[in-house]
């Protein structure tokens, strides 16, 4: 513990954990995921703020688990943002000596014989996580293993939101930990609750992918109008007869796979997988309306399993940091870099190629 710490209890129930919270007024928004490193650490804390920038922290209280370690990195970026700042977790933290987040403001440890996830032979929830999901008002998970998957599964069935956001545990603590307990090597980093909120399971919620249909094409056609989305993707937009007969060409092209981007019933965007010297790639286009909503993570990565072929590789303009930042966060690793990648009003472009093996 650190000094500027303030342990609300140290043997705290889920019900006086939430006496305390409700006298906050504030909106509580809980991230949940990894305990441990994950793959990058860079994507995890993008992603953090691209979640935390839609919010105020005039209003809104961000809690998480307490200690420092893996999800326990947001608590960095929740403090630059000005946000008041909790952790909801179990007295093993303390049996075990484990590191409490220097960033978090107010501790509650729950009176709990495991770190969380549900009691053993047991459909019922630990105390402590009993008192993540009665406190919160939403649930955000970064990835996450099984106590992430029970808790975002509790909330979910009491009406509450939660949102997914598809993450990597790291490849080698993993591999570490397998070999430390002779167990087989995982097969898959992406974890437990992935299983549930990453597939196609949660994308019958809000975002959706779906085969394109001819209705679609005309609010394609006005997403790749927009000049801002033009200058991003480094990509000019196309006439109405061109725009037309390129989508009638790729329409009928077995080799090109085609899907439609859902939001909540709207048409958002596309996705698309295509062959190009030998390599199939993958991309994407969004309406600007959508940005900034995860959105286009969801999809890609529910489009990817949809994609047995591997390698799969992706170019993105130098500049777009948010696509890249997207590839990343769906398992894309940075490949090279490409000096002719496009040409807008004039001017040479530079471009990434990323690849995923997995």
């Amino acid at each position: 513990m650190r000094g500027q710490n303030q342990v609300v209890g140290w043997k705290m129930s889920p019900a006086q954990a939430r006496r305390f919270f409700s006298a906050q007024g504030k909106t509580m928004l809980t991230l949940l995921g990894f305990s441990g490193p994950y793959e990058s650490e860079a994507a995890l804390l993008a992603t953090v703020r691209e979640i935390l920038l839609g919010y105020s922290p005039e209003t809104t209280l961000v809690n998480i688990g307490g200690t420092e370690g893996g999800i326990g990195a947001a608590y960095l970026v929740a403090k630059s943002l000005h946000f008041t700042t909790s952790g909801i977790v179990s007295t093993r933290a303390l049996s075990d000596g484990a590191a409490i987040s220097e960033s978090v403001d107010y501790v509650c440890f729950i009176e709990d014989e495991q770190w969380g996830g549900r009691l053993p032979n047991s459909n019922e929830l630990s105390p402590t996580s009993q008192a993540m999901v009665e406190c919160s008002h939403l649930m955000i998970g970064i990835g996450g293993g099984e106590i992430s998957r029970d808790e975002m599964l509790a909330a979910r069935g009491q009406g509450k939101p939660v949102q997914f956001y598809p993450a990597e545990a790291s490849h080698e603590e993993a591999i570490r930990r397998a070999e430390k307990i002779g167990v087989p090597k995982p097969e898959s980093f992406w974890g437990e609750a992935h299983e549930v909120f990453g597939g196609k399971a949660f994308m019958t919620g809000k975002v959706q992918i779906r085969a394109v249909q001819e209705s679609d094409l005309p609010i394609f056609f006005e997403q790749q109008r927009d000049p801002l989305a033009n200058r991003m993707a480094a990509f000019p937009a196309r006439d109405q007869e061109t725009f037309r007969a390129h989508w009638a060409k790729i329409m009928k092209d077995n080799g090109i796979i085609l899907r439609t981007i859902l939001f909540e019933g709207q048409v958002a965007g596309n996705l698309v997988s295509f062959v190009l010297s030998h390599e199939r790639e993958v991309g994407y286009w969004l309406g600007q309306e959508f940005w900034g909503k995860g959105i286009a993570t969801l999809a890609l990565a529910e489009f990817l399993r949809q994609i047995e072929e591997r390698p799969l590789y992706a170019r993105v303009a130098k500049h777009n940091i948010a696509s890249f930042r997207v590839l990343e966060k769906c398992g894309f690793k940075l490949q090279g870099e490409e000096k002719n990648f496009s040409v807008i009003e004039g001017e040479p472009v530079e471009g990434l190629i990323l690849r995923l093996d997995h």
